[in-house]
């Protein structure tokens, strides 16, 4: 017996938060480009919300849905663990809050 195809896509939202606008700005950057789907694993896309990126993973069935969860997890799991190493945190201090202001 083959598997029945659904008419929509399964989709999984996540919401990956950040120290500031500027560094989700960047983290969204970098996963845009590196972070490729496994082959038949579905559609990744991302998009900055505050100093939240969001990540909507698409895919036809629940085995290609978790192999993208998993891939893109690891692949924010990377990203953040870099960042935190190479940014230091001051980068993302506004000037404003510097100054006392």
């Amino acid at each position: 017996m083959g598997r029945i195809r659904r008419a929509t896509p399964l989709q999984f939202i996540l919401l990956v938060p950040f120290r500031s606008c500027m560094e989700a700005q960047i983290a969204c950057h970098l996963l845009a480009f590196s972070a490729q789907p496994p082959p038949g694993s579905g559609h990744q896309e991302f998009r900055v919300s505050g100093s939240r990126v969001a990540v909507r993973l698409t895919a036809e069935d629940m085995d290609q849905l978790r192999l993208s969860i998993s891939s893109c997890l690891q692949e924010i799991f990377v990203l953040i663990e870099t960042m935190q190493h190479i940014l230091p945190p001051f980068f993302f201090v506004s000037p404003r809050t510097m100054n006392g202001g």
